[in-house]
């Protein structure tokens, strides 16, 4: 699997000067929404070699040599995008129309922790994926909470009711369960060290 799947290639004079910069999709997405990005690669003219400082912002791109000078100047339109994934070209999304931007994996979760914003989305997954269910029964009658652990595919997760002075926890401790939910999700692992052994797992 190709870790940036997107190149984006400028080309300048006689098109006979060229500059490609290899992106995650995530970034292309971001941005056809008018995102920001910046970086510094290679530029060939007449096989010859130097580098170029690319900066796009609000689809805007400009490129500058490390000589300073300007190479180009134009949209992501102007741009030839290809996505190494799908073998093909392909044309950046209309203004307004690029899609939202997916989650990161540390959008979801903090370590083994999920995050309060994807809480009921993890939960339906625990819903529809668990094999096995555990409740208990924890502290005095005056202050208990309830602890609840499932077995799901990849692993476990355990619910830990709120209590005094503490707030409800949603935790999966195992990478490989932590990976399922993530592309059950939708959650592109590409490019990521955390899950890169684990993110052609599939979930029926």
């Amino acid at each position: 699997m190709v870790d940036r799947p997107i190149s984006l290639r400028a080309l300048w004079g006689n098109a006979d000067a060229q500059s490609e910069c290899d992106i995650t999709r995530r970034a292309w997405v971001s941005i056809c929404r008018g995102g920001k990005l910046s970086r510094t690669v290679r530029g060939y003219y007449e096989g010859e070699r130097f580098e170029v400082y690319w900066s796009i912002a609000n689809r805007r791109v400009s490129l500058t040599s490390s000589q300073g000078g300007d190479c180009f100047k134009g949209s992501i339109e102007d741009l030839r995008v290809y996505d190494y994934a799908e073998s093909r070209v392909i044309e950046p999304w209309p203004a307004g129309e690029a899609p939202e931007l997916p989650p990161r994996p540390s959008d979801v979760f903090r370590d083994e922790l999920v995050r309060r914003k994807h809480r009921s989305e993890v939960r339906a997954f625990i819903d529809k994926h668990a094999t096995e269910i555990q409740r208990e029964v924890h502290g005095s009658m005056l202050s208990s909470y309830e602890v609840v652990t499932w077995t799901i595919p990849g692993g476990s997760a355990t619910w830990t009711g709120g209590r005094w002075g503490q707030q409800e926890r949603l935790i999966v401790p195992e990478l490989e369960a932590r990976a399922r939910i993530l592309v059950a999700m939708g959650v592109n692992l590409e490019g990521s060290r955390t899950y890169q052994d684990l993110r052609d797992l599939g979930v029926n």
